[in-house]
């Protein structure tokens, strides 16, 4: 005699969910879809913050410009004075990661590169 699986059983169909005992689910209303889109929105924005490299990108045609291109991880200088060397003998020039452990003075002046929203959009 060949075992019928339980559910291939005619008895089981007892199990399956009537037509009375249907959830009426609510329709979302306007500020809920509101805050989807913003929620959709501010994401998008986080994805492309995080994914560009530079931020600020300064004119190629400026010659006298101090800061070449400026992002959330990497900063990138021409010829930045130092803002704590009052004799500005000491410049920044090249591009370093915003965390540089090696550059002398670099994380004096971590304070002046990093304003707190791009702090929070680091931490976040």
């Amino acid at each position: 005699m060949q075992k019928v699986p339980h559910f291939a059983r005619e008895d089981s169909q007892e199990h399956l969910p009537s037509p009375h005992n249907t959830v009426n689910m609510k329709r979302r209303t306007l500020a809920g879809s509101c805050g989807v889109g913003v929620f959709i929105f501010a994401f998008a924005f986080i994805v492309i913050a995080f994914a560009t490299p530079s931020w600020l990108v300064s004119d190629y045609r400026i010659t006298g410009a101090k800061l070449d291109r400026l992002g959330l991880w990497v900063h990138c200088f021409r010829s930045l004075p130092d803002v704590n060397d009052d004799s500005q003998r000491r410049f920044f020039v090249g591009c370093r990661w915003v965390f540089e452990p090696f550059t002398k003075g670099y994380d004096e002046i971590r304070g002046f590169l990093l304003p707190a929203f791009m702090i929070a959009t680091q931490f976040f």
